[in-house]
């Protein structure tokens, strides 16, 4: 019986500071989700996010392991998904609106190496807020 992939994906988040999930069962929903990764990572991202945004917490690991099991299925396709800043200006003014470490974690996965692009200001904002999360990188690099 083929589960439909948005059901599946507001399943996973039932309870959104603990997400569970399987592998499997996300490898099923992409296959089930219509477009290519791009456009199936852009119709469930918003979900995640807003599910994450209705409860003002700190991310969890579970969270941070959710975001980044769901973004790794664009960057290890046959062909990576890489996306630019305009791609993403949806989670970017919700991040502006609201910020949290989920959006600002979301946001470095999603950009990888265009995040240099973003303004020194943004960029700064999303440093700061994930300063001693498992987000966390060496900036300086």
């Amino acid at each position: 019986m083929k589960i439909d992939p948005i059901l599946r994906l507001k399943e996973y988040l039932l309870d959104p500071i603990n997400p569970t999930w399987s592998s499997q069962g996300l490898i099923d929903m992409f296959n089930d989700l219509h477009g290519d990764m791009r456009e199936k990572q852009q119709t469930i991202l918003p979900i995640i996010v807003d599910k994450y945004a209705l409860h003002d917490s700190e991310m969890t690991s579970a969270q941070y392991h959710f975001l980044r099991e769901v973004t790794l299925h664009a960057v290890y396709q046959k062909s990576r998904v890489e996306f630019a800043v305009k791609d993403i200006e949806w989670l970017l003014k919700k991040f502006e609106q609201k910020p949290s470490q989920q959006r600002a974690t979301l946001i470095v996965m999603l950009l990888k190496e265009n995040f240099n692009k973003l303004s020194e200001e943004r960029k700064q904002k999303i440093k700061n807020i994930l300063r001693g999360t498992l987000s966390d990188q060496n900036w300086d690099e």
